[in-house]
């Protein structure tokens, strides 16, 4: 289980990415329902994302296939580097440990968007398990900003199969108890060293379980 692992017990780093995160939801609560997509990644998304220690590179192409992922995830910058240097040579996937997605605060994560373009047309949860199938990551990230879903290729064609967590909700909760231990779970599963040791935590796995 989680709870007995070393990541567990080590909570360095664990309270400031919590600060940062809190102070930037309360910054911008009032205009996250109001931002459109590309609003709501540069002034939410991606200061989460940050907060978790994240390298991401940005709307790569994927090979045949129109639509292609809002980020692909690395290790570290190295990487990262790597796969710009490699751009057009390979598949700028194949370093990648994750990919992920971003929708505006009130699409829902689960249902296709009638009379839009296509990219946001499409289920997104079809989408993310599409993006699996595509590349080389067994893990996806897809968010709308309010909740947060992590994903495994093994089970995202399912489209019911993931871990959710309900950030302002848990935001909430912290602050009127204290208890920043909701929270671990949360920085646990989805920060960026979490991706090089995810198959130790798979007792989700398979299984609809939100926060």
């Amino acid at each position: 289980m989680i709870q007995k692992s070393a990541e567990w017990e080590d909570e360095s780093g664990l309270a400031l990415a919590y600060r940062r995160i809190r102070d930037k939801f309360f910054e911008k609560e009032k205009n996250l329902p109001r931002y459109v997509e590309a609003d709501l990644e540069h002034n939410w998304i991606r200061p989460v994302l940050d907060a978790l220690g994240h390298h991401y590179g940005v709307q790569e192409s994927l090979h045949h296939d129109p639509l292609k992922p809002d980020y692909a995830f690395f290790p570290h910058a190295q990487a990262l580097d790597e796969a710009y240097a490699h751009k057009g040579a390979e598949d700028f996937y194949k370093r990648s440990v994750a990919v992920g997605d971003a929708k505006a605060w009130n699409i829902a994560l689960d249902k296709s968007q009638q009379g839009r373009a296509l990219r946001e047309m499409t289920n997104p949860s079809f989408q993310i398990d599409n993006y699996l199938r595509a590349t080389p990551p067994k893990w996806a990230i897809l968010t709308n900003g309010r909740l947060w879903r992590l994903y495994h290729e093994d089970s995202s064609f399912t489209m019911d199969s993931y871990y959710e967590v309900n950030l302002p909700h848990m935001i909430a909760c912290i602050e009127k108890t204290g208890d920043l231990s909701v929270f671990k779970y949360f920085y646990l599963f989805f920060r960026r060293e979490a991706f090089h040791r995810h198959e130790e935590y798979l007792l989700w796995h398979g299984q609809d379980q939100r926060l």
